[in-house]
């Protein structure tokens, strides 16, 4: 007595849920940035050949197994060949199905050389970030000979150092019109110009700093203030020698 076979064909559901998994990731491609398109078009490339060669695998290995299924009561066997040949077809169907082709993500980070390079002022509020008025030094072989103004970026600082000794000796005053530098000599006088809004003004070095790398001068409050950038913290500025002072001692 024969056993009712089943309907449905199981290689054929596997080929709807490959459809299903490819027509998820075309769906997301309307979604991603122009910077992926490229990315994205290829992979639904190399994803629809492999889809390709998956659902005629698939449509083989399901013909030839209705073909060639022994008969009830287990009477004849496929031929070797035909069976190798239904093994290399699951074969290419499950590799193309279990392995698909990348698919980019929306919102990777770009590569290399992507960013875009320049000077950039941090947004208003943004707290200046506070040196060490106690560790400034000198740096050793500085020579302070200057042949031009010098320009750079520079941050103020004063809250917490209220009070405390400089390098130079003098006490500090957040509203004094001074600036740390490691370049120019101690007791100098220079004139500060901010170069976004053209301000500028006369101030004088009695401190050491920033080590901050990137960062030029620090200078007081008062002259953030003066030459507005105290909201910005950060400003790009031109330094430029009145005076010099004593040479800074080593």
């Amino acid at each position: 007595m024969s056993l009712p076979q089943k309907s449905g064909n199981p290689p054929l559901r596997r080929n709807s849920r490959v459809l299903i998994f490819y027509h998820t990731h075309i769906i997301t491609l309307s979604h991603q940035t122009k910077s992926d398109l490229a990315m994205s078009v290829a992979a639904i490339f190399w994803g629809g050949l492999f889809l390709t060669l998956a659902s005629l695998s698939l449509f083989l290995l399901g013909g030839l197994w209705q073909r060639l299924r022994p008969p009830p009561g287990g009477a004849g066997r496929p031929s070797p060949r035909l069976s190798l040949l239904i093994a290399a077809a699951a074969t290419l169907g499950a590799t193309a199905f279990l392995h698909p082709p990348p698919v980019p993500l929306r919102g990777a980070p770009p590569g290399p050389g992507e960013r875009p390079v320049g000077f950039t002022v941090p947004p208003e509020g943004l707290q200046p970030l506070t040196p060490w008025s106690e560790t400034r030094r000198p740096e050793p072989g500085r020579q302070h000979a200057l042949s031009g103004p010098l320009t750079g970026v520079a941050s103020w600082y004063g809250p917490g150092f209220e009070g405390r000794k400089t390098a130079s000796g003098e006490r500090f005053r957040s509203r004094g019109l001074t600036l740390a530098s490691r370049l120019l000599p101690l007791g100098s006088t220079v004139e500060i110009t901010n170069l976004a809004n053209g301000k500028r003004l006369t101030a004088r070095v009695n401190d050491r700093g920033p080590y901050v790398e990137g960062r030029k001068f620090d200078v007081s409050r008062g002259v953030a203030r003066k030459l507005g950038f105290q909201r910005q913290g950060l400003a790009r500025v031109k330094v430029r020698l009145v005076e010099p002072g004593r040479p800074s001692p080593r």
